[in-house]
């Protein structure tokens, strides 16, 4: 499921037995469970942002946050519109983005702020923030958003990806925004 890099070295990736950090050329691997106080084995995203805080989306049972001093869990009594959770992106200015099965959402002083301008029936399934910090939203209808500057538009996919949901996006450096979808169904820039 997910994966981060941080500047450390350290790749971070979830998965369905939880969350695993690991650094090339050091031994042993950190494995958070509910053991370890997550919510979730069933791990679907996993990001740490600037503040060195790891945040990681679970299947059913919401977001959590881990700073090193202390653990929080974001749920719907929290403000999350739902507790599914498929993708996590830290904007520059430290903003958390959560893609939930019932929509995406910002997390900003405090409080999730539901985002407009993409259709209701569109589930985010992959984020990414280009170096020009425009957020790519790719869904599970597999319809691809960029939102820049509070305006989302829709770009329009080769129509055999269409209906096949978007799983990753990643930058190349020229700059193209590459897409892939589950299963093996398709993928492109």
């Amino acid at each position: 499921h997910g994966l981060s890099s941080l500047p450390d070295g350290t790749l971070w990736f979830g998965g369905d037995d939880g969350a695993f950090g690991f650094r090339p050329g050091h031994p042993g691997v950190t494995h958070l469970r509910r053991e370890q106080g997550l919510p979730s084995n069933h791990v679907t995203d996993v990001f740490q942002d600037s503040q060195g805080r790891l945040w990681i989306g679970t299947y059913g049972m919401g977001v959590y946050c881990y700073d090193t001093t202390r653990a929080r869990i974001y749920r719907k009594a929290q403000g999350l519109p739902g507790e599914r959770i498929n993708c996590l992106e830290v904007s520059a200015d430290g903003a958390l983005w959560v893609g939930t099965e019932q929509g995406l959402v910002v997390y900003r002083e405090n409080q999730f702020i539901p985002v407009v301008g993409i259709d209701k029936r569109d589930i985010a399934t992959s984020l990414l923030f280009d170096k020009r910090q425009r957020l790519w939203i790719g869904t599970r209808n597999g319809r691809l958003y960029a939102f820049d500057k509070g305006e989302a538009e829709q770009f329009l996919i080769q129509s055999q990806v269409e209906g096949h949901r978007i799983n990753s996006l990643v930058e190349d450096r020229e700059g193209r925004i590459w897409f892939g979808c589950r299963y093996g169904k398709g993928f492109g820039y």
